[in-house]
C-alpha cells in the first residue's frame, strides 16, 4: 500500500503564544471540595514549586504545576467566560499529546514528569510550562472565536434587498427558512456541524473503546485527569471555535497579487521546486473492437480477439485494437472546440465523467490539481512536465492500462502553490489573532494545578474530522423577490428568474460554494429572455462547475426512481399547482412518507391562503401528484461529489495513472484549516 504523503507545503509560522500570561490576576474564587486524580500527582521533591524570580502573571512562576486542586477553581477568564482547573486539564493534555504526535523527533516523554524535562522554547523552563501556555492559548482561541461568532453581524451581497414585511407575512414558521439565504444576521452551525456536536456523547464512547477504556468516564479520568462533563465541555468548545474558523475560511481566497507579494518577501525561505500542473484525464481501455472495413454492415463493429486485463490492470490486446482505442480518444479531443460558448475543459470534463474507465478520477471529470513531477505514470509525467507544455494542450498517450486523453488546464511553479497555501494559513492565523486581541484573556498562574494523566488522547481525536465536509448539506433557499434590482438577460429575476434562481440553489448545493442568483446572472445571462430561463442551461453548464447532468427526461416514474436513489432534479412546471404561467423548482429529496421536499424560489407561494400549494409549502412536503400533474419535463443530476475516490485522505480507490498518493481539491483546504487551528 502506498505511504500517505499529503501535498501541502506548509512552512508553519511560529506558534503565537505571546500574551498568554494575561494582564492581571483574578480575584479569589469560591471552590468546591477537591477531586483527587487516580494517578500519582505529587511533584518530585527536588523541584521547587515557586520560582521567586517570576510573579503570578508569568508561566515560570511555578517550576512545577503538578498537584491536587479543586476542579472548580477559576484560572483564566475572557469576557465573562471562565476556565476552571477541571477544564484546563483537558486542554493541557489534549495539546501535549497533539504536539508530541506532530513532532515525534522533538517531543518529551509523556510517561515521565514533564516539569523535569527541559524545554528550549522561548519564555519557558520546561515542557510542562510550554504545554500549559499552549493549553491556555488554545482555550483562549476557541473561546474568542465562539464569542466572535455570536457578536459579528454577517455581511450579505449588496444586491440582496429583502422586504421584511413580506418575509414576515409569507415565511413565518416555514421549515424552508432554516436554509434561507439571509435568514439570520449571525453565524449559525450547518446541520453537519450540529450533528457532530449532538453526537459527542456517542463519539466519546466510541473513542473510549478505541483507546482501551471501559467507559467515557474512565477515558476522561485516566487520559485527562478530568470528569466526563469537563471533557465534553472541552470537546464542544474546541469544535465550536473550529467550526466558526471553517465558516470564515470560505472567504479566504488569496489573489494572484497576494501570492506574488508573499513570494517577493518570503521566496528565499520556500522549499518548493519545479512546477505543478492541473490536468484532466480520461482513460479508455480497448474493448476488442478493430477498425471497420468495407464489408462490415453499417451499425456493426468488427471485433478482434478477446482483450484481457491482468490483476495488475495491464491490458493485453492486438495492435489493431490499440489503434481503435486510440482513435476513440482522439475523437474526444477533436470535439473540444467551443460548444455553445463552453470552454474546452468543460467539454472534456463532461466526457471524462461519462466515459473514463479510471474509477479513481472519472467521478470528478478526470480532474487532478496540484500534480507534481513524479506523481503520474512516467509517460504521462513526461508529457505534462515537458518544458514546452502550455495551458490548453492536449494529447492521447498509450499506457499499459489503456489510452489516456490528457488536457492540461494550468501550469505554475511549485513555489507559487506553496506560497498560495501559506497565504491562506497566514490569513487564517490573522483571523484567530484578531479574535484574541478583541477578547483578551487574563490568567492566574498561581492558581494553576495540573493532574497527571496517561496522555493517550490528543486534541485532534475529538475535533470534527473535516473529511467530505459540506458547506451546504442541504439545498439552500434563494428567493427571486429578495433581489428586486437584479436582471437576468433583459428582465428582472423577481418576475422572470425562477430558472436562474433554481440553478443558483442547485449549484450552491452541488459545489459547496455560495453561488447566489446575482452571481449566476452574471455568469449565465445569455440564457435569459422574456420567456424566462432557457432550460439548456441545466445541460450545458453544470460541468463548468464540476457537477454533472445524469439525464433529461419526461417520465415521472424515472424521476421518482432517481429521487429514491438520492439524486436531485429540476422540474419545469406549467399552469397548475405551482404557477399561473411557467415555473422552475428544485426537487431536493424524497421524504420517508413519499412526499417530496422542494426548493421553490417564489416567495408568494409560501403561506399563501388562496393557493392550493399552502399545505405543502407550510410543511415543506409536497405530494408527488402535485409535482407531476403540470410538469413539462425534468433534469436529473448525478450525485453530489463529496469525496474524490483517488484522494489518499477521503477516497478509497487507487488510479493506475498515479504512481504516488494524491490530495484532492476538497481535502487541501481542510488540511490547511487544521494546520491553522493547530497553531
Amino acid at each position: 500500500m502506498k505511504q500517505k504523503r499529503f501535498l501541502i507545503a506548509c512552512v508553519l509560522l511560529s506558534i503565537l503564544i505571546a500574551g498568554c500570561g494575561g494582564s492581571g490576576v483574578l480575584p479569589g474564587d469560591e471552590t468546591s471540595p477537591s477531586r483527587a486524580p487516580e494517578a500519582e500527582t505529587q511533584p518530585a521533591e527536588t523541584i521547587p514549586v515557586i520560582n521567586p524570580d517570576f510573579g503570578p502573571e508569568d508561566v515560570r512562576h511555578k517550576n512545577t504545576y503538578t498537584g491536587e486542586g479543586s476542579a472548580d477553581t477559576v484560572v483564566a477568564t475572557m469576557e465573562g467566560a471562565k476556565l476552571t482547573l477541571g477544564q484546563l486539564a483537558c486542554w493541557y493534555w489534549g495539546e501535549a499529546v497533539r504536539y508530541c504526535r506532530d513532532n515525534p523527533q522533538d517531543a518529551p516523554d509523556l510517561s515521565a514528569p514533564m516539569e523535569s524535562q527541559s524545554c528550549t522554547m522561548p519564555g519557558v523552563n520546561n515542557w510542562q510550562q510550554y504545554f500549559l501556555l499552549r493549553a491556555l492559548d488554545a482555550w483562549h482561541t476557541a473561546q474568542a472565536m465562539d464569542k466572535k461568532s455570536q457578536d459579528t453581524p454577517l455581511e450579505f451581497e449588496p444586491e440582496y434587498e429583502p422586504d421584511p414585511e413580506k418575509h414576515e407575512k409569507y415565511l413565518t414558521d416555514i421549515p424552508a427558512t432554516k436554509v434561507l439565504y439571509g435568514n439570520s444576521d449571525r453565524y449559525q452551525l450547518n446541520s453537519l456541524h450540529q450533528k457532530y456536536l449532538d453526537e459527542l456523547p456517542r463519539l466519546l464512547e466510541e473513542l473510549a473503546g478505541e483507546k482501551g477504556y471501559g467507559s467515557p468516564e474512565e477515558l476522561a479520568s485516566r487520559a485527562f485527569g478530568a470528569s466526563l462533563e469537563e471533557l465534553t465541555a472541552y470537546a464542544r468548545l474546541n469544535n465550536l471555535g473550529y467550526m466558526y474558523l471553517t465558516f470564515l475560511s470560505y472567504g479566504i481566497d488569496p489573489t494572484e497579487e497576494d501570492v506574488k507579494l508573499f513570494l517577493e518577501e518570503n521566496g528565499d525561505s520556500l522549499s518548493g521546486d519545479g512546477d505543478c500542473v492541473d490536468i484532466r484525464l480520461m482513460l479508455l481501455v480497448p474493448d476488442g473492437r478493430i477498425p471497420r472495413d468495407s464489408s462490415t454492415p453499417y451499425g456493426q463493429d468488427n471485433m478482434g480477439p478477446e482483450v484481457t486485463v491482468g490483476s495488475d490492470g495491464v491490458v493485453h490486446c492486438t495492435e489493431e485494437q490499440w489503434a481503435f482505442c486510440e482513435s476513440q480518444a482522439q475523437d474526444v479531443l477533436k470535439g473540444l472546440g467551443s460548444q455553445y460558448g463552453r470552454l474546452p475543459e468543460t467539454v472534456f470534463a463532461e466526457q471524462a465523467h461519462a466515459s473514463s474507465q479510471d474509477a479513481g478520477t472519472a467521478l470528478d471529470g478526470g480532474r487532478l490539481d496540484r500534480v507534481t513531477r513524479g506523481q503520474l505514470l512516467p509517460e504521462l509525467d513526461a508529457w505534462c512536465f515537458d518544458e514546452s507544455r502550455q495551458s490548453g494542450d492536449t494529447a492521447v498517450i498509450r499506457t499499459d492500462y489503456g489510452c489516456v486523453a490528457v488536457f492540461l488546464a494550468d501550469r505554475y511553479s511549485a513555489r507559487y502553490a506553496q506560497a498560495e497555501d501559506l497565504c491562506a494559513v497566514q490569513a487564517g492565523q490573522n483571523i484567530l489573532e484578531e479574535a484574541k486581541n478583541t477578547y483578551p484573556m487574563e490568567v492566574r498562574f498561581d492558581a494553576v494545578v495540573l493532574p497527571t494523566a496517561e496522555g493517550t488522547v490528543g486534541a485532534e481525536d475529538i475535533l470534527y474530522p473535516d473529511i467530505a465536509h459540506e458547506r451546504f448539506p442541504e439545498v439552500p433557499l434563494y428567493l427571486q423577490q429578495d433581489y428586486p434590482k437584479v436582471t437576468f438577460g433583459t428582465d428582472p429575476i423577481r418576475t422572470h428568474g425562477c430558472g436562474i434562481t433554481s440553478m443558483a440553489m442547485l449549484a450552491s448545493y452541488m459545489t459547496d460554494q455560495e453561488l447566489t442568483p446575482p452571481e449566476m446572472c452574471r455568469r449565465y445571462g445569455r440564457y435569459g429572455s422574456s420567456q424566462g430561463t432557457d432550460g439548456m442551461i441545466f445541460i450545458r453548464e453544470p460541468p463548468a462547475m464540476d457537477f454533472y447532468l445524469l439525464s433529461r427526461c419526461y417520465e415521472p416514474a424515472q424521476v421518482l426512481e432517481a429521487l429514491e436513489q438520492g439524486h436531485i432534479a429540476i422540474s419545469v412546471q406549467t399552469q397548475g399547482y405551482w404557477t399561473r404561467a411557467g415555473h422552475y423548482i428544485v426537487l431536493e429529496k424524497l421524504n420517508d412518507d413519499g412526499t417530496v421536499q422542494v426548493r421553490d424560489s417564489n416567495l408568494y407561494n409560501y403561506n399563501n391562503s388562496w393557493r392550493p400549494a399552502e399545505a405543502g409549502h407550510l410543511m415543506d412536503k409536497h405530494a408527488w401528484k402535485d409535482i407531476t400533474a403540470a410538469s413539462l419535463g425534468y433534469w436529473i443530476f448525478d450525485y453530489k461529489i463529496t469525496r474524490i475516490p483517488v484522494c489518499s485522505r477521503c477516497g478509497d480507490t487507487e488510479s493506475p495513472l498515479l504512481s504516488q498518493d494524491y490530495l484532492c481539491r476538497k481535502c487541501r483546504p481542510a488540511m490547511l484549516r487544521q494546520e491553522i487551528w493547530a497553531q
